[in-house]
């Protein structure tokens, strides 16, 4: 997975965050179950909590700011769950009880919290993510930089994709770009070759790469 973050409001900058590779993909109820997952219990994305007879519905703050979904039980659940009846009216109640029931069968708990690879040659998250691109609402989508850095990672990201812009003009202006038929540790290899470049440039953009020898993260 390839990271780029984006002010929420235009004028936006759009800045390289780092990449990251897949390691597993666990249920939340496994975070909670497995003891080697259990580092996982404290992460703050995790949507919901373990209590003594369910799990609750708890998204603490992030940096000071409250994000809360609506949909928590809708993005935790099998997919093959996702549009029983009786689903809104039990993520309603912010709680799920252990034994809990969708269509009179029971609620299956999804495989998509992502655990990604250690830092190293397959994850690298910058301490300084370098702006790569701008938005503003004289354009449709956003206006690359015409540095090296961010035209060669245009290149890595534009190249293979279905569309060549980050930004759309529907109510999800920010859609995943999915890229099919790759070659996955060609493209790690060149992004580890921009980053590598860029902090050997000496410039006030270059870049620090955060490391955790031994820790993997969780999405």
């Amino acid at each position: 997975m390839i990271f780029i973050a984006v002010d929420p409001t235009l004028p936006a900058r759009y800045q390289f965050v780092g990449y990251a590779t897949v390691d597993q993909r666990v249920s939340r109820e496994a975070i909670w179950r497995e003891p080697q997952l259990g580092v996982y219990q404290e992460y703050r994305n995790l949507l919901v909590r373990r209590v003594p007879n369910g799990y609750v519905h708890d998204e603490p703050r992030h940096f000071g700011r409250r994000v809360w979904h609506q949909d928590w039980l809708h993005r935790i659940i099998d997919v093959g769950q996702r549009h029983c009846p009786d689903l809104l009216e039990l993520q309603r109640q912010k709680f799920l009880p252990d034994g809990a029931k969708l269509a009179g069968q029971a609620l299956r708990f999804g495989e998509n919290y992502i655990i990604f690879r250690p830092h190293g040659e397959e994850t690298h998250i910058l301490i300084d993510p370098p702006t790569i691109a701008f938005a503003d609402i004289n354009h449709d989508h956003e206006q690359w930089s015409e540095d090296r850095f961010a035209q060669g990672l245009r290149e890595v990201l534009i190249a293979p994709s279905p569309r060549d812009y980050l930004r759309t003009m529907s109510f999800r202006p920010h859609p995943y770009i999915r890229l099919s038929g790759i070659d996955v540790p060609a493209m790690r290899d060149r992004l580890q070759r921009l980053i590598l470049s860029k902090r050997r440039s000496r410039s006030r953009g270059g870049i620090a790469v955060r490391s955790y020898p031994n820790r993997r993260r969780g999405c």
